[in-house]
């Protein structure tokens, strides 16, 4: 009888043709069958695809898995450990996120806690969460109702305030008001405002009144020119003020400009120059139509039309621009250069008369 497979159990028959050294039923080697076969029966592993390996691989894995479990196992009992002490300072909120871990985690932990003892935990789990929850709603409840006390106390203390200062004011409405007129008479608007301030907070008919009445004054005042009653007071005396000071600097300003407006115009050449661009634009069109024919301006770009001027009327302010930038064209078509004049009046922007001659400046 011929050798037999361990792998299959076939026996090998004289007239196979397979070699020697392999079954001729499944192809497997007869030295490497045996040899895992010496291995499995001393433990040292099994392929997977022998029978009973999947049986002898969970018994003998790796190491690392055994570290792995005894790692979780750890870790649950840490977290269980702190869950508990969680629960015994009253900190149920976090102690529902780490006492699972003991109770629910690993099988182990399972395993060494009895049923009575993971049901009362959860139950006074649950518990504390509820007393927990509870006396949160009582202490927000007893805040707002806290609140809701001093918002009432400021509220009584605030009319009671305003109570006797209406008393107080009632008591001194007639001197004030007197007062605060005889000021206003003398032009004294500083004073009245002072006062209508100080009580503002009241809103008497008969001080708002007198307030809009000081402040007409004091306006008409500054369009008079008269700064002197804002002398002695700043922003922190009165809000109307501030608005009073902005007008006042606005009239000045004004005034300012007015001066050296009518002090360039009494000046020929600062009121020439001011001016010599203006006349470019309004005296051209009038140049040119002095022309017979064809005309021609010889001004460059930038160069100005008029290069002098004098005085037609220094009362009215009125001046005569003078230029030599055009040539006009004869009957025979020969160009000959012309001395041109405009008498234009600046306020007014009008021009008064225009003439030409012959030649150059």
């Amino acid at each position: 009888m011929g050798k037999v497979c361990k792998k299959c159990g076939y026996a090998r028959k004289p007239q196979d043709a397979a070699p020697a050294y392999a079954c001729p039923n499944c192809g497997a080697v007869y030295e490497k069958v045996e040899a895992q076969l010496a291995r499995q029966a001393t433990g040292d592993g099994a392929p997977k695809n022998l029978p009973g390996a999947r049986r002898i691989n969970r018994k003998a894995g790796p190491a690392f898995r055994r570290g792995s479990h005894l790692l979780l196992l750890l870790v649950s009992w840490v977290l269980g450990l702190a869950g508990i002490v969680n629960l015994l300072a009253g900190d149920f909120k976090l102690a529902i996120l780490t006492l699972p871990a003991l109770i629910v985690a690993l099988p182990a932990s399972r395993k060494l806690l009895p049923s009575v003892v993971q049901v009362s935990l959860i139950g006074l789990l649950i518990t504390g969460l509820t007393v927990n929850n509870l006396i949160d709603a009582i202490q927000e409840t007893e805040r707002l109702e806290k609140e809701a006390a001093e918002r009432q106390d400021r509220r009584e203390e605030y009319a009671k305030r305003r109570a006797e200062r209406i008393a107080d004011f009632e008591s001194k409405k007639q001197a004030l008001l007197s007062e605060a007129r005889l000021n206003l008479s003398d032009g004294n608007f500083g004073a009245v405002l002072a006062v209508t301030t100080e009580w503002a907070d009241l809103k008497d008919k008969e001080l708002v009144e007198l307030e809009r009445e000081a402040l007409r004054s004091a306006k008409e005042e500054l369009a008079n020119g008269n700064f002197a009653f804002l002398s002695g007071f700043n922003n922190s005396d009165f809000p109307q003020f501030a608005l009073l000071n902005e007008e006042a600097q606005r009239l000045r300003a004004a005034a300012e400009a007015r001066a050296e407006a009518e002090a360039c115009k009494k000046d020929l050449q600062c009121w020439g120059d001011k001016h010599t661009v203006m006349a470019g634009f309004r005296c051209d069109n009038h140049v040119e139509r002095l022309a017979k024919y064809a005309f021609e301006w010889t001004d460059g770009f930038l160069e100005p039309k008029f290069s002098r001027f004098r005085w037609k009327s220094k009362e009215s302010g009125v001046i005569t621009y003078i230029g030599d930038k055009i040539r006009f064209q004869n009957g025979f078509g020969a160009w000959q250069n012309y001395v041109y004049e405009c008498d234009l009046d600046p306020i007014s922007e009008v021009v008064h008369d225009v003439r030409a001659s012959p030649g150059r400046l």
